[in-house]
C-alpha cells in the first residue's frame, strides 16, 4: 500500500509513521543489518539521522538477489555509517 501524500506549498510529504530510535534499530536488523553496539547507534542516528546515513547509501550494501529490501548477508551499520563519514569529509574538502 502506497504511504498519504500531503502538499505543502511546493513540498511533498510522505506519511510514514514514527519510529524511536530503538525502532529505527529494529528496523535495520530486521533488513539483516548487524548492530554491534546499541548505545553508539542510537548516539549516530540522534545527531545524523536515519535518513541521512542509510537511506543516502543503502544502494551499496543492498542485497540485488533479494526480493524484498535486505541488506548483504553481515553487513555491519559502522560500515555504512563509515561510507557516510569518509564521502561527508570528501565533499567538505571538495
Amino acid at each position: 500500500m502506497w504511504p498519504k501524500v500531503f502538499f505543502l506549498s511546493r513540498r511533498v510529504i510522505l506519511s510514514k509513521p514514527f519510529l524511536t530510535y530503538e525502532e529505527q534499530i529494529e528496523l535495520l536488523k530486521s533488513k539483516g543489518i548487524k548492530i554491534i553496539k546499541n548505545k553508539s547507534t542510537v548516539e549516530i542516528l540522534q545527531r545524523e539521522n536515519y535518513y541521512r546515513v542509510i537511506n543516502g547509501y543503502k544502494d551499496l550494501f543492498i542485497d540485488k538477489n533479494s526480493s524484498e529490501e535486505q541488506f548483504i548477508e553481515g553487513t555491519k551499520f559502522s560500515e555504512i555509517y563509515a561510507v557516510y563519514v569518509k564521502l561527508k569529509v570528501y565533499q567538505y574538502f571538495s
